[in-house]
């Protein structure tokens, strides 16, 4: 239980060297972009320290890109 609370400082302290470092004038896009980087790697780290199902990003793909693809597959078997 004690690895997920060292992940969530570490990520917490980490925010903050982020947030100062890109606190220039103009830089809030790079701040934005880094901290949600940032939440972003930290929730996966937790989910795995968690031991939580985490899906497959081919899953993902193949199940958008499905209505694409399967009567193209379709349409070249019924050609051969």
């Amino acid at each position: 239980m004690l690895g997920p609370i060292i992940l969530v400082l570490f990520a917490i302290a980490t925010g903050i060297v982020i947030w100062r470092h890109n606190g220039g004038v103009g830089r809030f896009r790079e701040r934005g972009w880094s901290l949600f980087i940032l939440v972003i790697g930290a929730l996966y780290s937790l989910a795995i320290l968690l031991n939580m199902p985490i899906p497959n990003p081919t899953d993902w793909i193949s199940a958008v890109l499905a209505p694409i693809y399967k009567p193209i597959l379709a349409w070249i078997e019924e050609g051969m």
